[in-house]
């Protein structure tokens, strides 16, 4: 939408209507992913809309989501610094669990 800043626009039309470049980032993806299935949740209880309009958002709804699902698949999650590091440490803090102390029983020979 020219002239308006994608922060002016709601996330679900911007998610609709932006434009989706070769490079788009993996993340942003999955943020317009959610943002277009918020609004499919809540269209069945927008009275606003008659049936044809409804049944005519739900199908440009799922057009959109068929685009953006290809790229995903397409686009590996690119792993930051930032994230490998917050993984790290969150493994760190982890409970290990606790080294086996008894030997392990010798088995019973029958005679």
């Amino acid at each position: 939408m020219p002239g308006r800043r994608k922060s002016d626009i709601h996330p679900w039309v911007y998610a609709l209507t932006c434009p989706l470049p070769r490079g788009i980032d993996y993340y942003e993806l999955k943020d317009l992913q959610t943002h277009l299935l918020g609004y499919l949740r809540h269209l069945p209880h927008d009275f606003t809309l008659d049936h044809t309009e409804r049944d005519a958002e739900i199908q440009r709804i799922a057009d959109r989501l068929k685009k953006i699902s290809r790229k995903i698949a397409a686009a590996p999650p690119i792993v930051t610094t930032a994230t490998r590091l917050k993984r790290q440490a969150a493994a760190a803090t982890r409970p290990r669990p606790a080294p086996q102390t008894t030997a392990p029983q010798a088995r019973h020979q029958p005679k």
